[in-house]
This record gives structure tokens, C-alpha cells and sequence, in this order.
């Protein structure tokens, strides 16, 4: 990719979001006349280095960096459009519980906050079941599924598969360390998970301190017997 199309205009600007390398950035500055004296394409980009064509040229560093933030931001407006809450009206949300974690799911998603959610509910048998849920990797498991359970076509339930999950009436336990969280126990503390991104760990004790940047908030909800949710905050000072 060559700037040059018979004449030299200085006053072009390249498009970093179509550039892939430093090479295709120096290329931008080219002209035809370059390559045709010079009948090289390293010497043509040495000559856009010494500042013969542009003379605050980016240096490597700054250009990585400002793709890198290019393609970052285009990552979080994918992020942003795969937000489902949006395409919910309030009105069709009628579970305190799906309308916390409705307001919840963007910031999830972009990586600002971690949720995990603890419920307590009956299952399909009549038994008490009760587990701490990954927000952020149901919501990536479960893509297709999170509308209805914004809506109430399907409701949201502690699985086998999510992080912690107890049958009351089969005295069955399961844990499991999720992407995005690590299993802690020990005899004092109990039960606790270490966020992989931050190692910060939430004690999940409700009545004792819940960690660095965490706090837990309690839903009341006619849909289950106890829910509450440990808002971590990625954002915050270590």
C-alpha cells in the first residue's frame, strides 16, 4: 500500500484501523517517485523515517500502541453490541433478581465488574438446591438462553457445572474453578474464590467482610428462597 498516485500530497492521512504493521504505516508515505528512483522498498521507508515526508512521524512504540487502542475499542463496541439486557423492555422484566443482573451485564461483559451470584431454590423434585454462579461465564455459556431468563420463559438455577452447587435433600457437592474464578478453602475462612484477572479473593461469608473491592448486596425475590450478588470491581485501586 503506496500513497503516491502522481503526485505527493503531504496532507493525507493514513487510516490506522486498515493498517497491520509499522512496514504498511512507513508504506502510506511512499510515493511512486520513491520506488522508482530508489528501486527499493526498505531505502523508500528509510527516506519516511528521516522525516523527509512527514514530520512527526510515529515512532514503532506509538504506533503499536495506538492500534492496539483502536482495536481495543473496536472490541468493547462488540462487546457493547452483543449487550442482550438492551433488548429487554423494563416492563418484561419482573424478577428483582433479573432486573439487578440486567443492570449488571454490560459491565460484566467489558470487564469493569465480576458478579457472582448465590441463590437459594427448589428444584423440579421439590429439593432445596443452593450455589454460587459465574455471571460472566453463564452469560458466555449461555448466550442464547439469557433473554428468556431476563424474561421469565426460563429461570435461572445453580447448576452441578457452576461454581459451588448443593443438593440439601442428596447431601450432593460440587465445586469448580471457572474461567474467571479460582476455588479457595481452608478450615478457617471456608468456602472463597480468587478472581483470576486482579488474585483478589471474595469470602462469600455473609456476615463477614467480603474482600478488597467486593461487596455483596442482597435481592429480595418472590422467585427464590435467598438470592445475593458480590459485585467485584476491576476498576478499583489494588
Amino acid at each position: 500500500m503506496y500513497a503516491g498516485d502522481g503526485e505527493d500530497d503531504e496532507t493525507l492521512e493514513p487510516n490506522f484501523e486498515k493498517l497491520q504493521t509499522y512496514e504498511d504505516y512507513l508504506d502510506f508515505y511512499v510515493t511512486w517517485k520513491d520506488l522508482f528512483y530508489l528501486k527499493s522498498d526498505e531505502t523508500a521507508r528509510t527516506i519516511v523515517t528521516l522525516g523527509y515526508r512527514v514530520p512527526e512521524l510515529l515512532s514503532r512504540e506509538q504506533f503499536d500502541k495506538m492500534v492496539a487502542d483502536i482495536r481495543a475499542e473496536r472490541e468493547e463496541k462488540k462487546k457493547d453490541d452483543t449487550y442482550l439486557a438492551k433488548e429487554v423492555r423494563a416492563d418484561q422484566i419482573n424478577c428483582p433478581l433479573m432486573e439487578a443482573l440486567a443492570a449488571r451485564e454490560k459491565s460484566n461483559r467489558t470487564g469493569y465488574e465480576s458478579c457472582v451470584i448465590f441463590l437459594r431454590d427448589v428444584n423440579k423434585k421439590g429439593q432445596e438446591i443452593s450455589g454460587y454462579i459465574d455471571f460472566k461465564a453463564r452469560l458466555d455459556k449461555e448466550q442464547a438462553t439469557w433473554l428468556d431468563y431476563y424474561t421469565g420463559v426460563k429461570k435461572l438455577s445453580p447448576t452441578p457445572q457452576d461454581l459451588c452447587f448443593y443438593n440439601w435433600a442428596t447431601f450432593y457437592c460440587s465445586c469448580n474453578s471457572s474461567e474467571n474464578y479460582a476455588i479457595v478453602t481452608d478450615v478457617k475462612s471456608g468456602l472463597r474464590f480468587m478472581n483470576k484477572l486482579d488474585r483478589k479473593i471474595i469470602t462469600v461469608d455473609p456476615f463477614g467482610y467480603t474482600g478488597d473491592n467486593t461487596t455483596r448486596t442482597g435481592i429480595n425475590s418472590p422467585n427464590y428462597l435467598q438470592c445475593a450478588l458480590y459485585d467485584h470491581s476491576m476498576r478499583a485501586k489494588a
